[in-house]
Formats: C-alpha cells, sequence, structure tokens
C-alpha cells in the first residue's frame, strides 16, 4: 500500500486501498472561505482558538465532513516538537447542498495505483 506523507498533520496516512489511489481538488466560489464554512457549520468552532487545515469528506456506511483544525494557543506552546496539535471537527449528515453552496469546484481522479497520469501523453485518434 502507497502512503501520502500529510504536511499538516506531519504523520504518515492511508492514500490507496487495493491498489487504487485518488487525487482531488476543490474550489471554493467567490466569497467564501473555510472559515466562513466552520463559522456557519460547527457551533463550538471558534477563529481566535482554532485555524482550518484540512477537509476529509466520507461517504460511505455515512456522510460525514471532517474539519482538521490546528489549536492556537498548543500550537505556540508546542513550537519545538514535530507534531502540530489538531482539534477533529465531525459533521454527520450533511446535505450535498450546503457544500454545493460552498464549492464551485470537485475534481477527483480514481485510478490504479501503478498508473501516474502525470507522465503521460494523450494521443487523439
Amino acid at each position: 500500500m502507497k502512503t501520502c506523507i500529510s504536511p499538516i498533520m506531519e504523520k504518515i496516512i492511508p492514500f490507496d486501498s487495493n491498489d487504487i489511489i485518488s487525487k482531488s481538488s476543490v474550489k471554493l466560489k467567490s466569497g467564501k472561505t473555510l472559515k466562513d464554512f466552520c463559522l456557519e457549520h460547527l457551533p463550538n468552532y471558534n477563529p481566535e482558538h482554532y485555524e482550518a487545515l484540512a477537509i476529509k469528506f466520507y461517504a460511505g456506511k455515512e456522510i460525514s465532513l471532517t474539519i482538521f483544525a490546528s489549536i492556537k494557543l498548543l500550537k505556540k506552546q508546542i513550537r519545538s516538537t514535530c507534531q502540530l496539535p489538531i482539534k477533529k471537527f465531525k459533521i454527520q449528515r450533511l446535505p450535498l447542498a450546503v457544500l454545493l453552496d460552498y464549492f464551485e469546484e470537485f475534481n477527483f481522479t480514481i485510478c490504479k495505483a501503478d498508473y501516474d497520469n502525470v507522465d503521460t501523453k494523450i494521443i487523439k485518434n
């Protein structure tokens, strides 16, 4: 299994399953920010205490959205270590319409683990 180093959490996390990998990108709508989303949908989110760094969208046995936010106070206190203190905010049963209100584009590619689409050339028939 290949792994991806997460610069946010400074640990190795699984990035593929059964020889399938994915790459994704998201574009926020003009005037929308991750901070705005957190303030609207996370009851305990306070931007003076937290800084949202990552979003995980899961669809499987449930549909959930998880926001990973650094804890600003602890971040200042623990500068000497490699680990970043993170608070996990999880939203379950989030309607897709809520995401579509914030995100202009979703783009993801699923491919075989031994296929790197960066080193390819498309041939027209």
